[in-house]
């Protein structure tokens, strides 16, 4: 008997929590064709984390600028949203890179070539702000019309940011815990 059995946790290999991500995030198995991104996570998370959307308060102006920009689609994007990457970032003292496996009835959004968008439209908007008097609603706008809920896969492989929205919880799975992506959504 192995103590992961006694002491029973839940674990990347184990039969649950597989069972759970191709029961609760099959949309974004279809969606994804087999494709990860990732989320830079407390080191303190187990290897297969539960993790709640939290309603996090940022109202700096590239937040604003995104809240406005989608506020026809969901109230709030940025604090409700869950920020990936399709490119495995690297340890920090603090994070390290965790799958992520959105449950069913997520949305997303990406904008092809935005692998940051609190530091790419942070600069745009700072040298907006120096220049023009209309720096808000012209970030806005970049923001509203450069960005896609189409092709998942086409945001995945263009190492784009992908911000999936709409639901109350993820499922992130630590990578240095599996060998295989393909053989974890594969079982």
């Amino acid at each position: 008997m192995l103590v992961d059995d006694i002491l029973g946790t839940i674990t990347p290999t184990n039969s649950g929590a597989i069972y759970t991500i191709k029961n609760e995030c099959s949309q974004f198995l279809n969606e994804s064709a087999g494709l990860p991104v990732f989320r830079a996570l407390p080191r303190a998370y187990d290897d297969f984390q539960r993790v709640k959307v939290r309603h996090q308060k940022r109202y700096d102006s590239v937040s604003e600028a995104f809240n406005t920009a989608f506020q026809n689609e969901t109230h709030n994007i940025v604090p409700r949203g869950i920020f990936t990457q399709s490119v495995m970032m690297k340890r920090s003292a603090e994070t390290e890179p965790f799958y992520v496996f959105p449950i069913d009835g997520y949305k997303f959004i990406y904008s092809k070539g935005v692998q940051n968008s609190n530091i790419n439209f942070r600069q745009v908007f700072e040298t907006l702000n120096r220049n023009v008097d209309d720096a808000f609603d012209i970030t806005t706008d970049l923001i509203k019309y450069t960005y896609t809920k189409k092709n998942l896969v086409e945001g995945i492989t263009s190492d784009s940011e992908i911000i999936f929205y709409g639901i109350p919880h993820f499922y992130a799975v630590r990578v240095s815990a599996i060998d295989s992506y393909n053989k974890l959504i594969n079982r």
